[in-house]
């Protein structure tokens, strides 16, 4: 349980870096985050989807997801099983 906790505050962190390089002005409080979670699954989809709504014309592939949640420390495994998880829904 504490490392699935752990892996959120990763998972948490990286969602406020990258508002706070897009749009300083967006308050990333609980409830925002909730959203997000709720409009695009999991980190990854998270991730992707924000990029994408501040620059369109960015090429996200698996390889820079990988990376990125590595550097945060989020355990790939996890989000693909999530996903797939969500997908049997």
């Amino acid at each position: 349980i504490i490392l699935i906790k752990v892996m959120k505050e990763n998972e948490i962190r990286l969602i406020k870096d990258l508002y706070n390089h897009y749009d300083q002005n967006q308050e990333v409080n609980d409830e925002y985050l909730k959203s997000l979670t709720e409009n695009y699954g999991t980190i990854r989809g998270v991730l992707m989807n924000v990029i994408l709504k501040y620059d369109p014309e960015a090429e996200i592939t698996d390889e820079y997801l990988h990376t990125k949640l590595k550097q945060y420390n989020i355990d790939l495994k996890s989000t693909i099983q999530e996903n797939d998880a969500n997908e049997d829904k």
